[in-house]
């Protein structure tokens, strides 16, 4: 794999990072201007850098089943691509998002004991709750550090609410993404 990956969604590049290093981006504005955007209309996903820090170690691919490829990770990159999309919408223009993931246990587990192929196969209940743990840094369009935190995200209610995702194997953490944009940066 290489140290960026570019993801295709409709005709903007999402770039997703393996690595930790944080960069600052100055070029929103110019990304923002060449897109023809203004500053009262939202940002787009290309304001957003998603990267994830040390992905084999995430609690997902610890926890795997026996059966599991765990160099899959094909749903890392849509992960990526639905963060970015998400937070790129609530932006201004002009501002840009650096978003570290350090940790994803996805909605479900795997129980081996139920013996035979069982064995891998993702089993959803609600003792098994999807997490994400990450760290974000806003900047302004000069480079001005305007908000930065981490968070650990987890929904122990998961099962119980409605999902627009509802056909989507990144369901709950998609909405978990979701609730976290929302409430973390409401709009107006």
């Amino acid at each position: 794999m290489t140290p960026i990956d570019t993801l295709f969604s409709s005709s903007r590049a999402v770039r997703v990072r393996w690595t930790h290093p944080l960069r600052r981006f100055a070029l929103a504005s110019l990304t923002a201007m060449l897109l023809g955007t203004t500053a009262a209309h939202a940002g787009t996903a290309d304001q957003v850098d998603v990267q994830y820090v040390d992905p084999d170690n995430f609690t997902e691919f610890r926890h795997a089943g026996v059966g599991v490829d765990r160099n899959e990770r094909g749903w890392l990159n849509s992960l990526a691509r639905h963060i970015a999309q998400r937070v790129g919408g609530v932006l201004p223009a002009g501002q840009h998002m650096t978003i570290v993931v350090t940790d994803v246990d996805r909605a479900g587990d795997y129980e081996p004991w139920h013996g035979g192929q069982s064995a891998d196969v993702r089993i959803v209940r609600d003792i098994y709750p999807p997490s994400i743990t990450l760290s974000f840094t806003l900047l302004s369009a000069d480079g001005t550090i305007l908000r930065a935190g981490q968070t650990r995200l987890r929904d122990t209610t998961f099962m119980m609410r409605m999902n627009h995702y509802s056909d989507d194997p990144l369901r709950y953490e998609k909405a978990l993404i979701d609730d976290w944009v929302s409430r973390a940066f409401p709009a107006g």
